[in-house]
């Protein structure tokens, strides 16, 4: 049950929630203190901004342990609920094993879900940036493809996808002491495969797969998809489809896949966004319908 009731300690300088505009506000000063009823956190500094939540560096009251704070904006029942379930999932499984971000609790403030999640060191963007040339050698790739394909291998067997697999929700646990040590971060956007509507706006654009561009039926293949997005990124330096729009996106991998099968294109709900069907002439007596691209490629 996640339903604890929580609230800001007097002692702050900013409160978590804008009372004139109800929005979630970044608690980037430090020294504020977050009250559970199990727990008080301080807040350290800010470390992570997205467009969904906050990521707060805090150290708990009374163990002085450090600990990453989530703090994200609900808009349904059902946004918490999915995501609850799938964490719940996941503690099945060895987190340090299995190569994914080790969740401790979670409690509610007003609208506000606040996840108390294991402290990492710095997302793969961050970490490649570092590097003159934005690259990685090979063998450094293959050992954080390793681990990522541990992930989506446990993903698989609990039918979820993540939905949003790229370099920035990709930690590092410690890259001094633990070098080349990953684990996978934010399953805001992971659900139960099936249950993935078709034409469903899922994945960032660089590591969409086809399927979820087209409108086409979803499965957890669709992390895969992001997964060699990734690795040729790491490897090249530079994103790999890196399209303004999903007509760019279809555009780059029409160059370097080719064309999907006509069955394919015709089972998608957003085709005629991208295609458009006329006739191809075959000899004298014989005429086929195909689709034809609707962009110059």
């Amino acid at each position: 049950k996640i339903g604890i009731k929580c609230s800001l300690s007097k002692r702050r300088p900013q409160v978590l929630k804008n009372e004139a505009n109800g929005k979630v506000q970044q608690p980037a000063v430090p020294r504020v203190r977050l009250s559970s009823r199990s727990s008080d956190y301080i807040v350290e500094d800010l470390v992570g901004n997205g467009a969904f939540a906050k990521v707060a560096k805090c150290v708990k009251s009374a163990t002085k342990e450090m600990v990453a704070l989530r703090v994200v904006k609900i808009h349904t029942k059902s946004d918490l609920q999915r995501e609850h379930e799938i964490l719940l999932k996941l503690r099945y499984f060895n987190p340090d094993e299995c190569n994914f971000v080790k969740w401790h609790c979670s409690f509610m403030y007003k609208r506000h879900l606040c996840q108390e999640f294991e402290l990492l060191d710095m997302s793969l963007r961050e970490f490649v940036t570092m590097r003159p040339t934005r690259s990685l050698h090979l063998k450094e790739i293959q050992t954080i493809l390793y681990q990522l394909a541990t992930t989506l291998e446990v993903l698989k067997r609990l039918q979820v996808a993540h939905c949003d697999l790229k370099l920035e929700n990709i930690m590092l646990v410690d890259h001094v002491r633990q070098p080349l040590r990953v684990k996978v971060i934010d399953f805001g956007s992971a659900c139960n495969a099936s249950n993935i509507a078709h034409g469903a706006y899922i994945q960032t654009r660089w590591y969409r797969a086809p399927e979820t561009i087209l409108g086409l039926p979803c499965s957890e293949a669709i992390d895969m998809w992001s997964l060699g997005c990734i690795a040729a990124e790491l490897f090249l330096g530079h994103p790999l489809y890196p399209g303004s729009c999903e007509y760019q996106m279809r555009q780059f991998m029409i160059q370097t896949q080719g064309q999907l099968p006509g069955y394919f294109l015709s089972a998608g709900l957003k085709r005629s966004l991208f295609y458009w069907r006329t006739w191809k002439y075959v000899d004298l007596q014989e005429t086929t319908r195909v689709w034809r691209y609707s962009i110059s490629i």
